[in-house]
C-alpha cells in the first residue's frame, strides 16, 4: 500500500520508527531528511532534500533569454519549488549587463493573487 501522510514532526517520527512501515520517502529540508534517515534504522529511505540549484550564464549567452529563464526559475511559485534557481553563476564579461537586466526584470514582476475554492478533505 502507498500513503501520503503530511503531518507534524512528532507524528512523522512515530511513523518512521514504526516496524509496520517498510519504506519512507521524504521531500523537504536536509536537516529533517537526515534526522529521518537516522531514525529509520535499516528501513529503505528515499530523500529528496533541498537542493542548491544553480544557473550558469556563459560569456557568449543570449542574455535576454538567460534573464527571462533565470527570473522565471527564481520567482515562479514565489520560489517555493524544489528546483527553483537559488544561485546564478555568471561569467565576468557579462556580469554587469546580466545583473542590470535581471534586476530590472525582477522589479517588473507583478504579484498575482488567485483565489481558489477551499477544499475540505476527510481525515
Amino acid at each position: 500500500a502507498f500513503s501520503v501522510v503530511p503531518c507534524p514532526g512528532p507524528q512523522a517520527e512515530n511513523l518512521v520508527i514504526d516496524p509496520r512501515i517498510a519504506m519512507v520517502s521524504f521531500t523537504g529540508s536536509a536537516a529533517v531528511g537526515w534526522r529521518i534517515k537516522c531514525k529509520a534504522g535499516r528501513k529503505r529511505v528515499t530523500l529528496e532534500l533541498g537542493g542548491n540549484a544553480p544557473a550558469i550564464v556563459h560569456a557568449d549567452a543570449d542574455l535576454d533569454l538567460a534573464v527571462r529563464k533565470t527570473v522565471n526559475g527564481s520567482f515562479t511559485n514565489a520560489g517555493q519549488n524544489c528546483i527553483a534557481v537559488q544561485r546564478i553563476l555568471i561569467h565576468q564579461p557579462v556580469y554587469k549587463d546580466f545583473c542590470d537586466q535581471f534586476v530590472a526584470a525582477a522589479q517588473g514582476l507583478k504579484l498575482v493573487i488567485r483565489v481558489r475554492t477551499i477544499l475540505t478533505l476527510a481525515p
